[in-house]
């Protein structure tokens, strides 16, 4: 790496070259081969000359802000020692800013057995002054990320902990993904000891996680015997789904012990039971004139299982939420078959826009051919049936390149209509076409951008706009976006580019980014920018040490700015 400061910027002032046609997007390479040319060589539009793309640099609100002065603890020269993640992540629990904070979390939790017994000292450290109280809460949420089995041991005895704010904490971590049965009397303890009410009932619903069967015993005891009745509201719900058949018989029974608004969620349990009694009471709910007691009635049908008799709701009810319920109820109740299929079908054509999207949906989730062909069918239509469409494509076309072709097809047959529109008045396709998973979509909205020039797009260059719908295009719109960095020669545009590859947290951008700030022929305004694309990307022990060698290839304000942000992060 060169060691000497950097120049003004790739290529500026170079004539523009001939773009990439979508037809040739087949051959691009991986973002990250070596012996790519620097814009300059390849060609590329820029709109100023060397000094001039300072000015622009400069003036862009996105390096500008990076720009900006920093803190005086934070103004110094970077010599922290990088050589220990783990160090720079624990202190960003006592010091970091809101981001940085969060990233330190993240990856202090996935880093498993690493960072477990650091996590363990900040815990005990800060746990015993009400000052220090965030520091320990911000250690405890690291350890709920974290699988180590010997998380569990601390977060344990966090529970236990006088102040409140720690004992939540602890039981979120403890219930996110280490509590086990053995921990039931724990917990038990904390729902019978002198708590706040909403401890109490915290604690009582990880009853539920850590021993289902012997919660459902204990919460038919309390009904029973009229006990703890300010927790039934919090665990009634969850009891809905209970399946041992004792236990819904003896929900039966005690249906006229609770009130009327947690008197469904018994009924669901009865019901499953085979409690025809109980049955009849949430058919009989659902013609209540109060759609609150429509809608838990058929919240206690989906959970007992009775996907039968949520058709009458689901043609009938007037209230749209209650319909929307039971779509949902007929799509995720085990047992899909044809005759459900044919039932969510029907609510296709519902008079709501909301149920029509929420069937369409979930049809096309199931893979159902017909429900495919209405979703590609609506991206030429109205503008409801088109959103409705993208709600129902959204996921399964990230999985099914056949399918992203077909919408890709589908939004520019679309768009070829609007063509003679101004571009404002298409910006819904175009954020339509950010949904693609292809390389061809974002090869083709940064083509609009380029030629678009100076128009805005809901008050953004155009150029930037168009990039914020690519960063959404997944992995085969990130591999071209690398890839037309060694093309793209205009300072704002390349801007953009890094901007929306640094969205993607993967190896990909992570690589694409590191090229450019460890390279010698780019701008210092762009190394300072992909810094800070890179920071969020992750993760510190990659990044904390070699950007810190990039901060001595840099001068003045530029080099201030990257170590201004090395303290910030790491």
């Amino acid at each position: 790496m060169s060691e000497g400061p950097r120049g003004n910027g790739p290529g500026e002032g170079a004539p523009r070259g001939s773009r990439v046609g979508l037809a040739a997007l087949t051959l691009l390479a991986a973002c990250s081969d070596g012996g790519a040319s620097s814009p300059g060589e390849t060609g590329g539009a820029s709109t100023a000359g060397s000094g001039d793309a300072t000015a622009i640099y400069r003036s862009e609100p996105r390096v500008a802000e990076l720009l900006l002065p920093c803190p005086p603890e934070q103004s110094r020269f970077y010599d922290r020692d990088t050589a220990d993640p783990v160090a720079i992540l624990i202190d960003k629990l006592s010091n970091g800013q809101q981001e940085p904070l969060r990233r330190a979390k993240e990856e202090l939790g996935a880093m498993g057995a690493r960072s477990v017994d650091a996590l363990r000292r900040v815990i005990e450290r800060n746990s015993t002054e009400v000052f220090l109280a965030p520091y320990a809460q911000n250690a405890i949420e690291a350890a709920g990320m974290n699988s180590d089995p010997e998380v569990r041991e601390f977060l344990l005895r966090a529970i236990d902990h006088p102040q409140e704010g720690i004992r939540r904490a602890a039981l979120r971590s403890l219930l996110s993904r280490h509590v086990r049965p053995e921990d039931f009397d724990r917990l038990l303890a904390h729902v019978q000891a002198f708590e706040p009410h909403a401890m109490q009932r915290a604690f009582v619903v990880g009853l539920f996680d850590a021993d289902r069967e012997r919660a459902e015993d204990l919460v038919l005891d309390w009904i029973e015997s009229g006990t703890n009745e300010s927790l039934w509201i919090n665990v009634l719900p969850l009891f809905a789904e209970a399946r041992r058949p004792e236990v819904g018989r003896a929900a039966g029974e005690l249906l006229e012990r609770v009130g009327s608004f947690q008197r469904p969620f018994l009924a669901a349990a009865a019901a499953r039971a085979g409690s025809e009694e109980a049955l009849a009471y949430l058919l009989e709910l659902l013609e209540n004139r109060d759609p609150n007691a429509r809608t838990r009635a058929v919240q206690a049908l989906v959970s007992a299982g009775r996907a039968e008799d949520l058709v009458t709701p689901m043609r009938q009810d007037e209230n749209v939420n209650v319909r929307v319920l039971a779509v949902e109820g007929l799509a995720t109740i085990d047992g899909w078959n044809e005759q459900r299929r044919d039932w969510l079908m029907e609510a296709v054509s519902d008079i709501s826009a909301q149920v029509r999207s929420q069937a369409l949906a979930l049809l096309v989730a199931k893979g159902d051919a017909q429900a495919i062909d209405f979703a590609i069918e609506y991206l030429a239509l109205e503008v409801d049936l088109v959103q409705a469409a993208l709600n129902a494509l959204k996921e399964p076309v990230r999985a099914d390149p056949a399918l992203a072709s077909r919408m890709f097809e589908a939004l520019m047959r679309r768009y070829e209509n609007e063509r003679h529109r101004p571009l404002q008045d298409r910006a819904a396709t175009l954020k339509a076409l950010g949904i693609v998973p292809l390389a061809e979509a974002a090869a083709f909205l940064h083509e609009v951008g380029v030629e678009a020039g100076l128009d805005r797009i809901e008050g953004l260059r155009a150029h930037e706009w168009l990039m914020i719908q690519a960063a959404n295009t997944g992995q085969p719109g990130l591999e071209w976006m690398c890839a037309e960095l060694a093309r793209e020669a205009d300072p704002r545009r390349r801007i953009d580019l890094f901007w929306a590859i640094g969205t993607h947290r993967n190896e990909t951008a992570r690589e694409a980014l590191l090229e450019v700030a460890e390279g010698t022929a780019h701008s210092p305004y762009e190394v300072l920018f992909v810094a800070g694309r890179l920071v969020k990307i992750g993760p510190t022990e990659v990044l904390a040490p070699r950007l810190k060698r990039v901060s001595y290839t840099l001068e003045g304000d530029v080099r201030r700015a990257l170590q201004c942000l090395l303290w910030r992060w790491y």
